[in-house]
């Protein structure tokens, strides 16, 4: 019985650990107001910049489909299924963009409230 005690002890520490690393957004929360001008400066080009480049990336996305349905339509199914799944990597790429864009936001919204 002893055992089962520590590992849930165990557990429950490294959730208070985990919970903690998650809160921190790695600004520190004194910072002067020119330097989270001076951060907000910083992250708003470049979410601008990441949502630009997703948004080019879904319309070439786009393209090789509307060409993959063109292809299926004339029956050459097995190269329109070829291209299609040459889009999946290129989605993948650009959800990771807006995630991280997303992120940025979140950083500079909780450096600009204080928290």
């Amino acid at each position: 019985m002893g055992s089962v005690q520590a590992d849930n002890q165990g557990i429950k520490r490294r959730r208070r650990r985990r919970g903690a690393a998650q809160k921190s957004s790695g600004i520190p929360a004194a910072c002067s107001a020119s330097a989270l001008g001076k951060l907000a400066h910083s992250i708003e080009p470049a979410i601008a910049t990441a949502i630009s480049i997703a948004k080019v990336d879904i319309e070439e996305c786009a393209l090789i489909l509307r060409h993959a349905e063109d292809l299926a339509a004339h029956g050459r199914t097995r190269l329109a299924l070829t291209h299609a799944l040459d889009v999946e990597p290129r989605l993948f790429e650009t959800q990771h963009l807006l995630n991280a864009a997303a992120r940025l936001h979140r950083v500079l919204k909780e450096t600009s409230s204080g928290t």
